[in-house]
């Protein structure tokens, strides 16, 4: 990150970025603009405190940037596969339940 950026963002451990505010790695892009060769502008959100800051990062920044938000979007979509699962078969259990207590008439469907 330039050095005129370092009071907009401070930078996580892993090396991404954090909010200046609040201090979470929770910050959210939401635009993206090529401002030179090796250069983009992206303005971002913090969900946490709600502060929108404008940083100035370099394409491998902001490859890294990506990266991170690809994995947060996969374990996104992992864990809401593995709790439709899991209503899925609690809602197959209940049903089955229902079935076995004869609870379940023709009119209910």
């Amino acid at each position: 990150m330039p050095s005129d950026q370092a009071s907009i963002a401070s930078r996580t451990p892993e090396g991404g970025f954090a909010c200046q505010e609040c201090s979470s790695p929770l910050i959210q892009p939401v635009e993206w603009i090529c401002t030179g060769a090796d250069e983009l502008t992206v303005l971002v959100r913090c969900p946490e405190c709600f502060q929108m800051r404008t940083l100035r990062v370099t394409q491998d920044q902001a490859h890294l940037f990506q990266n991170m938000l690809d994995e947060a979007t996969h374990s996104f979509h992992e864990t809401a596969d593995m709790l439709d699962r899991q209503v899925f078969k609690e809602s197959c259990q209940s049903f089955v339940r229902a079935l076995r207590a004869d609870n379940i008439c023709p009119m209910d469907f």
